[in-house]
């Protein structure tokens, strides 16, 4: 859908309060577009208590200084730029042996889920107290990466991430990972990227391990 007189629920695209945020209802499968055309989508935006988007939307009292903020927040970004040399990077399942080539194949980095770790208590104790590289037989490098489900991401704390790092030790990290869906107005893509330049800041701030790893 093009930007026209009459988008959201009949209102012109630039007298919209949506329209510095997306420039536009470009996609029909927006949800918040199809809510108000009389769309409900049960847990998601129904019942209206418990929608996922109650901050973004045009009704609620919430939206005006939210938008705002979140502009202000947008413009004000300074993210430096770093590189990872190698090429290719085979992640691993902890929890999966079969999935540790090394045996068969050299290669100089892996990558580790975040969630294996998580999830599974006495492995992550085990790799602590003997460290990551002995529990794998691997000599090279090891990341750890955090792509996993957006509803374990949204109640993963940095500070709790920041004690994993620690204890384990990697060799790099990424920093916690956000989501964006095309289907979502922009301005949650903008809340999330905010959220991702915030996550890398905290980190820095409080992991001295961080730091040395970029110095």
């Amino acid at each position: 859908m093009s930007m026209s007189d009459k988008a959201l629920y009949g209102k012109a695209c630039r007298s919209c309060g949506y329209f510095k945020l997306c420039g536009g209802c470009k996609t029909v499968n927006c949800l918040i577009l199809r809510c108000m055309n009389g769309e409900k989508f049960e847990s998601l935006t129904f019942p209206r208590e418990i929608c996922i988007y109650s901050d973004f939307c045009l009704r609620s009292s919430t939206y005006k200084n939210f938008s705002k903020v979140l502009l202000k927040q947008a413009s004000s970004l300074n993210v430096k730029k770093f590189s990872i040399p190698t090429k290719f990077l085979p992640a691993i399942s902890l929890n999966n042996k079969r999935s540790w080539f090394w045996p068969f194949l050299k290669h100089e980095v892996v990558v580790v889920r975040l969630l294996d770790l998580i999830n599974n208590r006495k492995m992550r104790n085990n790799i602590i107290e003997n460290g990551i590289n002995n529990y794998l037989g691997f000599d090279g490098k090891v990341i750890i990466s955090t792509i996993m489900l957006d509803e374990i991401l949204n109640n993963l704390q940095v500070g709790n991430f920041i004690k994993i790092i620690k204890a384990i030790k990697p060799d790099a990290v990424m920093s916690l990972d956000t989501y964006t869906y095309i289907d979502d107005p922009l301005i949650i893509s903008w809340k999330q990227t905010i959220r991702a330049v915030k996550n890398v800041t905290f980190l820095l701030e409080k992991c001295e391990m961080l730091r040395e790893m970029l110095s």
